[in-house]
């Protein structure tokens, strides 16, 4: 994954007329996952700044990837949870995708990367891009699996295997990579919310509000307090409430549904 990460703080100027209106939006993903939502802010007229909370790593041991990764003429469907997924799994691959092999993925990004890869045949939920949809679009569209494989994180929800094991199919679910906790400065918030520059912070999974707040320490609520933060899904809007966050906006999912919620909270307030 070698992608140039964003610049902590963007010198580029606003577009005219943009609803940002040069607000620092403060985005906490994975290096390679911030650079498209970057691009975005920019477009929209903001500025930027990358704090990853969480970050992607190798596993310690590949066997259990590899070994499924192995019998993929066994499965009649393999789900990817995210695109870190498809980009760690993708190269253990010992072949080609099969033409016949249905993939299925929980969001837009995640499909996108297997579309990149060559994957013809993939289901993706239309608007609700989480597990439950993912469930809710296999029973629209009548595709019931039996033998199915989940390439995932380490750790995270049991729900998709349970849900999918209550509908008689046999589920296998290995990890693909490891998420551990950023090793950002937090004086980068801290100086933002200081100088009252903090516009907003994006908050894309639970596991990163923990890291986030874990990372930013006593000042965490006072810091983040100052600003909204937004998130793509009501499970993480709920627990960054639970966590004593007060000033959270809960967007669409999906790069377009967080910009398209950023810019509407903004509209018409002066910057």
């Amino acid at each position: 994954m070698n992608v140039a990460a964003p610049a902590p703080v963007a010198d580029v100027a606003p577009l005219v007329g943009a609803t940002l209106g040069g607000r620092r939006i403060v985005v906490t993903r994975p290096q390679h996952q911030a650079l498209a939502l970057s691009e975005l802010i920019r477009a929209a007229g903001g500025i930027p700044v990358w704090f990853p909370a969480i970050e992607i790593e190798a596993l310690a041991d590949y066997s259990a990837l590899d070994a499924a990764l192995g019998r993929l003429a066994a499965f009649d469907l393999v789900i990817f949870i995210s695109a870190n997924a498809v980009l760690s799994a993708w190269p253990r691959l010992s072949g080609v995708w099969p033409a016949k092999l249905m993939a299925a993925a929980t969001g837009p990004g995640t499909a996108a990367a297997l579309a990149e890869r060559g994957v013809a045949r993939i289901v993706v939920p239309p608007d609700q891009f989480d597990s439950e949809g993912l469930v809710a679009e296999l029973e629209r569209a009548g595709i019931s699996p039996k033998n199915v494989l989940i390439v995932k994180g380490e750790g995270g929800r049991d729900w998709l295997a349970e849900a999918l094991r209550a509908r008689g199919a046999a589920v296998e679910a290995v990890a693909a990579y490891r998420r551990v906790a950023g090793r950002a400065d937090p004086r980068i918030i801290g100086e933002l919310a200081q100088a009252n520059q903090l516009g907003g912070v994006v908050v894309s999974s639970s596991e990163g509000a923990d890291h986030l707040l874990n990372m930013l320490g006593a000042r965490a609520l006072d810091w983040l307090n100052r600003a909204p933060v937004f998130a793509p899904h009501p499970r993480i809007a709920a627990h960054l409430r639970e966590r004593g966050l007060a000033r959270v906006v809960l967007t669409a999912g999906g790069d377009a549904g967080l910009i398209a919620g950023i810019s509407a909270h903004f509209a018409g307030a002066s910057a």
